[in-house]
């Protein structure tokens, strides 16, 4: 169905997205010249992430309850 169809390509565009933020995230990492700030790029990670799930998860269920709407 085309509800099925969003959740997928939701689902998938969000799995990139967080592959492509996690690479750039350890290329900050190998960069960073003090430990003070290796742990600050990893805490804005986690923030980030945190709330990108929150919307992703928000996102999904939206699109679920549609689906069963139908």
């Amino acid at each position: 169905s085309k509800n099925m169809q969003a959740i997928a390509v939701e689902a998938t565009e969000y799995s990139r997205r967080a592959f492509e933020q996690s690479g750039s995230v350890m290329e900050k990492l190998v960069q960073a010249k003090s430990p003070d700030k290796a742990m600050e790029i990893q805490m804005d990670f986690a923030r980030q992430a945190y709330e990108g799930f929150i919307g992703q998860a928000t996102r999904m269920s939206e699109l679920y309850a549609d689906m069963a709407k139908e």
